[in-house]
């Protein structure tokens, strides 16, 4: 009897340690997103950068790469995470890559003009073989489509990439972009 007692009081014992154990809160970081981007706060509130966390890879500025090359040689995805592919170890390169130096803009039913101001586009390829492109305002991806041209939407503009150079048509125009050499 004083046997069985003994066992349920180091039982007893052993549950309340663990229930204990289980009950504290760990101080882990936490994924927050601002605006539109995503940023990992370590344990101590502050941002992590250039560094991986888990699968995701966080930029220079503290905020989640997505759908491009990590210092490392490691690609990431749309959402993100790290494509589960080895790291690269050659560059991957294409034509289309490169900046697109504004040209003209064409209206519906008017002459070409040119407009001052206008900001380059980088066009940069992905480890999938679509593109980024990448202005001071959107940053688009360009799927292939079937005709082997590239072309890609945001809320207001459509973007098209061929070998003749790259166009975002907005409303009733479009802006004319020609590969810098």
């Amino acid at each position: 009897m004083k046997r069985n007692a003994v066992r349920f009081s180091v039982g007893l014992a052993l549950m309340s340690v663990i229930a204990v154990l289980t009950a504290m809160t760990a101080f882990a970081g936490r994924w927050v997103m601002i605006k539109e981007d995503w940023y990992y706060l370590g344990d101590d509130g502050v941002a992590v950068s250039n560094q991986w966390v888990g699968n995701y890879y966080l930029g220079e500025n503290g905020v989640m790469l997505t759908n491009s090359w990590t210092p490392d040689g490691y690609y990431v995805g749309d959402d993100g995470a790290w494509d589960g592919q080895p790291a690269r170890t050659g560059q991957i390169t294409s034509p289309l890559e490169g900046i697109y130096e504004y040209s003209y803009t064409k209206t519906v039913g008017m002459q070409p003009n040119i407009r001052s101001g206008v900001a380059p586009v980088t066009v940069s390829i992905n480890q999938d073989g679509s593109f980024t492109a990448e202005n001071a305002y959107n940053k688009v991806s360009l799927k292939k489509l079937k005709d082997g041209t590239y072309s890609g939407w945001t809320d207001f503009e459509y973007y098209h990439l061929d070998s003749s150079g790259l166009f975002i048509e907005f409303g009733d125009g479009a802006d004319f972009y020609k590969k810098s050499t």
